[in-house]
Protein backbone atom coordinates (compact mmCIF):
# COMPACT_ATOMS: atom_id res chain seq x y z
CA UNK A 1 0.00 0.00 0.00
CA UNK A 2 1.21 3.71 -1.02
CA UNK A 3 2.02 5.68 1.93
CA UNK A 4 2.44 9.11 0.06
CA UNK A 5 0.34 10.29 -3.06
CA UNK A 6 2.02 9.82 -6.60
CA UNK A 7 0.88 10.67 -9.62
CA UNK A 8 2.24 9.10 -13.09
CA UNK A 9 2.35 11.07 -15.82
CA UNK A 10 3.28 10.41 -18.85
CA UNK A 11 4.20 12.86 -21.49
CA UNK A 12 4.34 13.09 -25.46
CA UNK A 13 2.49 9.76 -26.00
CA UNK A 14 1.89 11.33 -29.22
CA UNK A 15 5.01 12.43 -30.32
CA UNK A 16 6.43 10.60 -33.73
CA UNK A 17 9.13 8.36 -32.10
CA UNK A 18 6.31 6.88 -30.09
CA UNK A 19 5.58 3.08 -31.52
CA UNK A 20 2.04 2.08 -31.66
CA UNK A 21 3.44 -0.55 -29.10
CA UNK A 22 4.55 1.95 -26.91
CA UNK A 23 1.60 4.02 -26.91
CA UNK A 24 -0.75 0.70 -26.27
CA UNK A 25 1.35 -0.21 -23.16
CA UNK A 26 0.84 3.00 -21.39
CA UNK A 27 -3.23 2.90 -22.46
CA UNK A 28 -3.13 -0.34 -20.84
CA UNK A 29 -0.86 0.91 -17.96
CA UNK A 30 -3.85 3.90 -17.47
CA UNK A 31 -6.93 0.64 -17.54
CA UNK A 32 -4.66 -1.34 -15.40
CA UNK A 33 -4.27 1.90 -12.67
CA UNK A 34 -8.28 2.39 -13.31
CA UNK A 35 -9.28 -0.93 -12.71
CA UNK A 36 -6.98 -1.60 -9.19
CA UNK A 37 -8.12 2.34 -8.33
CA UNK A 38 -5.20 2.35 -6.12
CA UNK A 39 -5.91 4.98 -3.29
CA UNK A 40 -3.20 6.94 -3.77
CA UNK A 41 -1.69 6.86 -7.18
CA UNK A 42 -3.42 8.61 -10.54
CA UNK A 43 -2.11 8.15 -13.97
CA UNK A 44 -2.06 10.95 -16.71
CA UNK A 45 -1.35 10.88 -20.13
CA UNK A 46 -0.41 13.70 -22.16
CA UNK A 47 -0.52 13.54 -25.66
CA UNK A 48 -2.83 10.67 -25.95
CA UNK A 49 -5.03 11.81 -28.97
CA UNK A 50 -6.59 8.56 -29.79
CA UNK A 51 -10.40 9.01 -28.52
CA UNK A 52 -11.30 6.79 -25.69
CA UNK A 53 -13.91 4.71 -25.94
CA UNK A 54 -13.94 1.79 -23.67
CA UNK A 55 -17.07 2.01 -21.25
CA UNK A 56 -14.99 0.76 -18.54
CA UNK A 57 -13.33 4.23 -18.73
CA UNK A 58 -16.73 6.10 -18.64
CA UNK A 59 -15.87 8.17 -15.17
CA UNK A 60 -12.14 8.93 -16.24
CA UNK A 61 -11.43 12.88 -16.89
CA UNK A 62 -10.05 13.58 -20.44
CA UNK A 63 -9.27 16.82 -21.27
CA UNK A 64 -8.01 17.69 -25.13
CA UNK A 65 -5.20 20.33 -24.38
CA UNK A 66 -4.80 23.03 -27.22
CA UNK A 67 -2.09 25.74 -27.46
CA UNK A 68 -3.78 28.76 -25.80
CA UNK A 69 -4.61 31.43 -27.89
CA UNK A 70 -4.52 35.59 -27.11
CA UNK A 71 -7.98 35.25 -25.31
CA UNK A 72 -7.10 33.04 -23.31
CA UNK A 73 -3.78 34.10 -22.36
CA UNK A 74 -5.63 37.92 -21.84
CA UNK A 75 -7.88 36.00 -19.41
CA UNK A 76 -4.77 34.35 -17.12
CA UNK A 77 -3.21 37.81 -17.48
CA UNK A 78 -6.24 39.03 -15.50
CA UNK A 79 -6.80 36.54 -13.17
CA UNK A 80 -3.14 36.71 -12.44
CA UNK A 81 -3.56 40.05 -11.83
CA UNK A 82 -6.22 40.43 -9.87
CA UNK A 83 -4.75 38.33 -7.29
CA UNK A 84 -2.31 41.18 -6.51
CA UNK A 85 -2.49 45.38 -6.12
CA UNK A 86 -2.33 46.23 -9.47
CA UNK A 87 -5.49 44.69 -11.67
CA UNK A 88 -5.30 44.54 -15.16
CA UNK A 89 -8.33 45.89 -17.53
CA UNK A 90 -9.49 43.29 -19.97
CA UNK A 91 -8.21 45.82 -22.54
CA UNK A 92 -4.96 46.08 -21.16
CA UNK A 93 -4.41 42.36 -20.93
CA UNK A 94 -6.00 41.82 -24.27
CA UNK A 95 -3.23 44.30 -25.24
CA UNK A 96 -0.35 42.26 -23.81
CA UNK A 97 -1.61 38.95 -25.35
CA UNK A 98 -1.89 40.66 -28.38
CA UNK A 99 2.33 41.63 -28.68
CA UNK A 100 3.20 38.62 -27.18
CA UNK A 101 1.25 36.45 -29.71
CA UNK A 102 2.09 38.75 -32.95
CA UNK A 103 5.87 37.64 -32.38
CA UNK A 104 4.79 34.02 -33.14
CA UNK A 105 2.48 33.81 -36.02
CA UNK A 106 2.45 30.48 -36.61
CA UNK A 107 0.96 27.89 -33.50
CA UNK A 108 3.07 25.39 -33.38
CA UNK A 109 5.04 23.66 -30.24
CA UNK A 110 8.33 25.42 -30.84
CA UNK A 111 6.79 28.97 -31.24
CA UNK A 112 5.08 27.78 -27.68
CA UNK A 113 8.22 27.11 -26.24
CA UNK A 114 9.93 30.16 -27.50
CA UNK A 115 6.41 32.02 -26.47
CA UNK A 116 7.16 30.64 -22.79
CA UNK A 117 10.85 31.29 -22.48
CA UNK A 118 11.21 34.37 -24.04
Amino acid sequence: MLENRYWLVIDDVNDPNVTPAMREAVYALACAVEDIKPQKLWVALLGYNTPINNADLLYIAQDDARFPDEPAVAEHFEFIAGAGPKPLSHDVASQMAHLLFEQFPRRDKESMINLRSG
